[in-house]
């Protein structure tokens, strides 16, 4: 396998977060988030593999344990800078955009890989609507969900970042990302939410103007509906070309490499 380059050096404003985790997740994510310094100037969006009686109990056990606030999602709400959405358990979870923006869309469709909520439904749509303009994570779980979705996420020119084997309780869909070549970065888990916190906060603060929801002593966020109206294509991308040429030279690398094996 060709080993995809460094990109990182591309600065470009990151919309949104999107993570698929599964078997091992909400202690994955938990240390993720807690290795956080203060809550992120963009949004996280979170499929986890979980019941429909777990996730809200995931979600207030994560709020408790990191400085941004952590939710359930709920259909129809603009996603806010600061705050990790958690998909309901037993439903997808997609980002959509109408007039107005970016929303969240619950709905109860078929299972995707045998999961429901799936990850890849929420990359699908997330490389759509915030197209490289965003960091995509996938962490410990069994199985492939998320692959065909960081496929969408990499044409897109977006980042994704995969946690290590080591650090993983299952390699399953991570690996398949880092074995199709699709992972700009392998990163052991106790190093991700630095990481993730290096690549959304600078840029994302500058071009936005101002810094992310305060948490009160309450725990909750005292600035719980931050304004993320800035126009999408008011910014230039400056980096995206280049990421997505990178991808494509290291893609067809690796397809050369496979043929001559």
């Amino acid at each position: 396998m060709t080993k995809m380059p460094s990109i990182q050096g591309i600065e470009r404003q990151i919309y949104g977060i999107v993570v698929g985790v599964s078997t091992g997740g909400p202690s994955a994510l938990e240390t993720l988030l807690s290795g956080l310094s203060e809550p992120l100037p963009v949004p996280m969006l979170v499929v986890q593999h979980m019941p429909s009686s777990f996730t809200v109990m995931l979600a207030e056990r994560l709020d408790r344990s990191c400085p941004a606030r952590v939710v359930e999602a709920s259909p129809g709400i603009v996603p806010q800078a600061g705050v990790v959405y958690v998909a309901p358990g037993g439903k997808h979870m997609a980002v959509v955009e109408d007039d107005s923006g970016p929303r969240i869309r619950i709905t109860k469709g078929p299972v995707v890989n045998s999961c429901r909520p799936s990850v890849d439904v929420l990359f699908h749509s997330s490389a759509k609507v915030w197209g490289a303009n965003q960091l995509g994570i996938v962490m410990t779980g069994i199985g492939q969900d998320g692959l065909e979705g960081c496929r969408s996420l990499a044409s897109a020119g977006a980042t994704i970042y995969v946690q290590d084997k080591q650090s993983s309780v299952v390699w399953g869909m991570p690996g398949a990302v880092v074995a199709a070549g699709l992972a700009d970065d392998v990163l052991h888990l106790d190093s991700l939410g630095r990481a993730v916190e290096q690549r959304a906060s600078h840029l994302s603060s500058l071009i936005l103007g101002k810094s992310p929801p305060s948490r009160s002593r309450t725990g909750r966020s005292a600035d719980p509906k931050p304004d993320m109206s800035t126009p999408m294509a008011a910014i230039t991308e400056a980096g995206a070309d280049i990421a997505r040429r990178a991808r494509a030279a290291v893609r067809i690398a690796h397809d050369r490499d496979r043929t001559a094996t």
